[in-house]
């Protein structure tokens, strides 16, 4: 089974519809997989628990610069991040070309 422990946030996205009452749309966060080498992501909604757990990423301005994210992300599909992992965000951010740097290697 394919796991990591690293992430960098690249992009968050409104995309498709939820199921649930108020047909919020699912912000999907787009990350680079530092342990695997590729972009993966995760999907998550405002109404649903584990939200709160991803809201300071999706709140970050990563247009300015980005974050690491360290935990033990299982993956329910071959590119998507169960959005149930734990994780905690380092204290030192990451800056765009640096960011780039690491995703180019």
């Amino acid at each position: 089974m394919v796991q990591s422990t690293t992430l960098i946030p690249l992009k968050v996205t409104d995309t498709k519809v939820s199921r649930n009452e108020s047909k919020e749309k699912f912000k999907t966060i787009t990350f680079w997989d530092c342990d695997n080498r590729r972009e993966v992501k995760t999907h998550v909604v405002s109404t649903f628990g584990n939200y709160t757990r991803w809201k300071k990423v999706i709140n970050y301005d990563l247009s300015i610069d980005s974050i690491i994210i360290q935990g033990n992300f299982k993956f329910k599909d071959i590119d998507v991040i169960d959005a149930d992992s734990t994780f905690t965000i380092a204290e030192f951010g990451v800056n765009y070309n640096d960011v780039a740097d690491i995703v180019g290697a």
